[in-house]
């Protein structure tokens, strides 16, 4: 008797679909943050814009509007894209 046919490469499709599942969870989550990064730079953009300051800085007072709101930086990022301008 032999055991051709018989399921012998299961452990290894496993492994496989472990692994592809892995891979497009990864992949996923820097789609993600590559979004978040784009959305957050717009911010930082519009704020340099209206404040005046350079980078450093708008980066700051969109953190620091996250702060005072208990909201996340991307939330707050979202907001100023959407108004064309931070609000405190």
């Amino acid at each position: 008797m032999t055991t051709q046919g018989v399921g012998v490469d299961a452990p290894h499709d496993d492994l496989r679909l472990h692994l592809a599942n892995r891979h497009r969870d990864e992949i996923l989550q820097f789609q993600d943050a590559l979004s978040t990064s784009q959305l957050i730079g717009v911010a930082m953009g519009i704020v340099m814009a209206q404040e005046g300051v350079d980078r450093s800085d708008a980066l700051e007072l969109l953190e620091l509007a996250a702060l005072r709101n208990r909201r996340t930086l991307r939330q707050v990022a979202v907001d100023v894209e959407a108004a064309g301008r931070l609000r405190f």
